[in-house]
């Protein structure tokens, strides 16, 4: 037995708090009382650990001491928010050319562990985390916001995971964690994967939205009614979620979906509430920029803006104002559940989620299942790819034939929704999902400039 299986072993036969221990513990605890704290008690708190952090890379990251130095920035002088300003942002480029001197050298060795990013932008980006106490804290935070739909870290809960986790066979039971092999899926088995899922009778399903709608959608279209009474709710997790996948996974399940906004850089998590859809930014997490177009913070409700962040969980290498390039919108409202977090209404996409017309303008591909609306019912999945601006190529892979006129009908209705670009149209016998067990509704390979 490999080491991965035993520790989805413990995983599963443990609950949450048992397994990840203390440092979990102490931070769920924090979390659950400081999520009700003034604004300006919270702004106290974000402060002081920016100030913290800033210090500590200083003292202990060689990029850190060199960028400082060169841009005669005082790092124990920083006293407001408005001082990290001075700080030149930390992009993914620096990242890669950089690795080795963007981490504590003095960290302990056997703490420290390597991880890369899914890669979606081209070539995976290496970096680097504590294996123990950053594991633990980020759990911490990810289960405060499940808690908001009846996630309960005191019991067992029962989970069923449709997501990249590679295991040999179609399905791994470990105690209350059914792992169901996503990279497997296929509309010949769907029907075992549902049994599966009602067998185990789950109080939630984590999975890819991607993965969830397409196997929601089978289950739709062919009337299956689903009973899991014990379902609380369905937790998306590592991809952007649009509000068609939402409709019809919610309607395959009859449970609301949930899901929260982070990375594997550990430097920003926000998660919807109880009641909204908005992500509410954690502030205990780290300290966030809304950038917009202009370089500036954004003021303006409904603005677009790209997510600038400072994490505070990772000892082993601070990310400090670091380009997600995430984009999101942003939102001045207060939500009505009491939190006095930070608020985006949607995230719309990495920057390689946009598209680019003739003109070389960056489109939001938001809407982009509505010209596949008339044929929705005949078609298993589709893809866009754009290598070039104005031209975009889409792959269908039909479940039944379509006809010339269907064709030429998403044709004209994808020229009435994005203007500005060429369509072909390719029929496939099948779209991969990608290394991740993961499908792209766009493969965006234009290297854009977006927010420098």
């Amino acid at each position: 037995m490999n080491k991965d299986r035993i520790i989805r072993l413990c995983q599963g036969a443990l609950n949450v708090e048992k397994f990840y221990g203390k440092n979990f513990s102490n931070m769920y605890e924090f979390l659950q009382e400081s999520q009700w704290w003034s604004e300006e008690k919270l702004k106290e708190y974000q402060l002081e650990k920016l100030k913290n952090i800033i210090v500590y890379a200083y003292e202990n990251v060689p990029y850190y001491k060199n960028l400082f130095d060169e841009h005669k920035i005082d790092a124990y002088n920083i006293n407001r928010f408005e001082d990290i300003k001075k700080i030149p942002y930390l992009t993914k480029e620096i990242i890669k050319e950089n690795i080795d001197d963007l981490y504590n050298i003095n960290y302990p060795k056997y703490k420290i562990e390597y991880k890369t990013t899914g890669g979606s932008t081209g070539t995976p980006m290496g970096l680097y985390q504590d294996r123990f106490y950053t594991r633990q804290v980020e759990q911490a935070f990810v289960s405060d916001m499940w808690s908001r739909v009846g996630y309960d870290k005191n019991r067992k809960q029962k989970i069923v995971y449709l997501r990249g986790i590679r295991i040999k066979n179609q399905l791994e039971r470990n105690f209350n964690n059914l792992i169901l092999n996503s990279f497997l899926l296929t509309e010949k088995n769907y029907l075992e994967y549902l049994e599966a899922i009602k067998k185990f009778k789950p109080d939630f399903i984590n999975g890819y939205p991607s993965i969830l709608y397409i196997f929601s959608k089978y289950i739709v279209e062919n009337n299956i009614e689903i009973n899991i009474p014990d379902l609380k709710a369905i937790l998306l997790t590592s991809e952007n979620v649009y509000d068609f996948q939402r409709e019809v996974i919610e309607k395959a399940f009859k449970v609301r979906t949930y899901s929260f906004y982070g990375h594997t850089e550990r430097a920003c998590i926000g998660g919807e509430c109880e009641k909204s859809t908005n992500y509410h930014i954690t502030p205990q997490y780290g300290y966030t920029e809304l950038i917009n177009e202009k370089g500036e913070d954004s003021k303006i409700d409904g603005e677009y803006v790209e997510i600038v962040c400072t994490g505070f969980i990772n000892p082993v290498m601070p990310f400090i104002r670091y380009k997600t390039q995430d984009i999101a919108i942003n939102s001045t409202e207060k939500c009505s559940c009491g939190r006095n977090y930070k608020i985006i209404k949607k995230i719309e996409g990495r920057t390689q989620d946009f598209v680019f017309d003739n003109e070389n303008n960056m489109k939001s591909f938001t809407c982009q299942d509505e010209p596949l609306w008339s044929i929705k019912e005949k078609i298993v999945a589709y893809q866009y790819i754009q290598e070039k601006p104005g031209e975009i190529l889409l792959n269908i892979q039909p479940k039944f034939k379509l006809t010339c006129d269907e064709i030429s009908n998403v044709e004209l209705d994808f020229k009435n929704t994005f203007n500005g670009f060429n369509l072909k149209i390719n029929l496939v016998d099948e779209i991969k999902k990608n290394h991740n067990g993961k499908f792209r509704y766009l493969k965006q390979k234009i290297k854009n400039q977006v927010f420098k």
